[in-house]
């Protein structure tokens, strides 16, 4: 175990408090449920519910609240340490702390490096004419930040439809990311973007510091460490909001490349698509974690006779938190509606796709039965979406 640490926020105006367990009231309708539960927080900023943090300042959840004004083109600094018990001034050489600390690059293959894919977003000439005052802060910033306006790809080269991409990720630059994203035999599985590149189940990253040997290998399902938290994994399954991300990101990257920006999908296949279709591709991946495979079994049940095969319970899909990286299991909590719940999105647009909207077509419906209580819904797709 990593023993205490403590964790000191520099003049704070609140410190709130909560505890990190789910809201049954607000989930399941359980009326009688009472505490203060993890969305606590989330109601306090947001709307103001002080009833929703702790007035005895305890909990397992915190979270430091300052309320500031920022005045246009400057900056506020908000200093935090982590450290472990006895530091009498934890801010005392806070600033000469950062100048001392040393950066150790890890080259591991994981979802971290795919994150910049995120940052990406097209401006069309008719959403800028009506916006001057955006328009006049982002001329600023364009000429007086020039250290960070370099970073911004492709601005001023308008793309299809003259649109104006804002991305941290020039053309050559994205396809040589994807190409490591689109490789099965590293990140692409056949039900989604893993959390780390399959590479690290046969070449685990090892790093030794201070004496200690740390590392990180490929573990698809179950985390085999208590050290993050339970049973949560970021090292090798798959995690629905990310790899949603990842399909909206690839279809706005497509809204300024357009169809002639190619790819070859999956890696070493000789398969080119365009950045559209790949986000299909990937869309129709995720989906198969749900809809019934040849054999009528639906990869996130698992082995599990009766959810597989009961008529009661076969049709009725759970919020998995994560998926399995290798065969789509699903693991962790199955009422994870806040994410995985996105699935809903992903398969009303694979309906548009197809030709009926969902509503109209049996095959790609989800029926009114979503249940709130139990965290699942009713999935009767057959369709074939890859």
């Amino acid at each position: 175990m990593l023993g205490a640490f403590v964790l000191h926020c520099d003049n704070p105006d609140l410190l709130a408090f909560c505890d990190n367990e789910t809201n049954h009231r607000r989930l399941f309708g359980i009326e009688g449920a009472s505490g203060h539960f993890k969305d606590g927080l989330h109601d306090y900023i947001v709307h103001g519910a002080e009833s929703a943090i702790n007035p005895a300042r305890e909990g397992t959840k915190v979270g430091a609240v300052w309320q500031r004004t920022i005045p246009p083109h400057q900056e506020l600094e908000f200093r935090l340490r982590l450290s472990r018990p006895g530091l009498a001034d934890p801010f005392d050489g806070f600033d000469e702390t950062f100048v001392r600390c040393q950066s150790i690059p890890l080259k591991i293959r994981s979802l971290v490096g795919l994150v910049p894919l995120f940052a990406v977003e097209t401006l069309s000439p008719e959403l800028l004419e009506p916006l001057p005052g955006f328009r006049r802060r982002m001329d600023w910033f364009l000429q007086y930040r020039p250290d960070l306006a370099a970073l911004i790809s492709r601005w001023k080269v308008p793309g299809a439809g003259s649109q104006h991409l804002l991305s941290l990720l020039r053309g050559h630059r994205m396809k040589r990311l994807l190409r490591r994203m689109l490789d099965e035999s590293e990140f692409l599985s056949d039900f989604g973007i893993r959390a780390l590149s399959k590479y690290h189940q046969d070449h685990p990253y090892r790093l030794e510091v201070g004496g200690t040997s740390y590392m990180v290998n490929y573990q698809p399902g179950e985390s085999d460490s208590g050290l993050f938290g339970g049973n949560s994994n970021w090292r090798g399954p798959i995690w629905m909001p990310v790899n949603y991300l990842l399909v909206e990101s690839l279809q706005k990257f497509h809204a300024y490349y357009g169809n002639d920006f190619v790819v070859e999908c999956p890696t070493g296949s000789g398969v080119f698509l365009n950045l559209a279709e790949i986000a299909n591709e990937l869309s129709s991946r995720l989906l198969r974690l749900f809809l019934p495979d040849e054999d009528g079994r639906r990869p996130s049940l698992g082995p599990h006779p009766k959810y597989q095969s009961d008529p009661n319970f076969r049709d009725h899909c759970l919020f998995y938190e994560y998926f399995h990286g290798d065969n789509g299991r699903g693991i962790g909590a199955s009422h994870q509606t806040g994410w995985t719940g996105l699935v809903a999105t992903l398969l009303s647009e694979a309906g548009l796709k197809h030709g009926p909207s969902p509503s109209e077509d049996p095959a790609l419906r989800i029926e009114s039965s979503t249940s709130p209580q139990h965290g699942n819904f009713t999935a009767k797709s057959e369709r074939k979406t890859s």
